[in-house]
């Protein structure tokens, strides 16, 4: 999560915050947040039962993605912000996020298979 955070602190700190939305980092948090519980969840599921973590992982990424198309409009209705912006923003945050939690899952699932 630390390298997702990485360029967004390096863009703040070089240009000031220009070009950022308003609120960054409580979106950022709200998918850290979202993040963590579909990782947690998928390694619970796998220690409990070893066949159904392929169906939670799918069920808490389809739940994560619901919630974020619910997320959309009411920050848009609530904020005024480039929709541009807004959209590189938000997939920046939305794909890097998913990204790393297949990525843990992977590594994590991989590691648990070989034993």
């Amino acid at each position: 999560m630390i390298f997702i955070a990485l360029p967004p602190v390096a863009y703040v700190y070089f240009y000031k915050g220009l070009g950022l939305m308003p609120h960054f980092w409580v979106v950022f948090l709200m998918f850290a947040v979202l993040t963590f519980l579909v990782c947690f969840s998928t390694l619970i599921s796998n220690l409990k039962n070893n066949q159904l973590s392929v169906q939670v992982f799918l069920v808490a990424t389809v739940v994560k993605l619901l919630i974020c198309m619910f997320f959309v409009p009411v920050y848009l209705a609530k904020n005024h912000v480039n929709q541009g912006l807004f959209l590189a923003c938000f997939f920046y945050l939305y794909l890097l996020n998913t990204v790393f939690e297949v990525y843990a899952l992977l590594c994590n699932l991989r590691l648990q298979n070989q034993k």
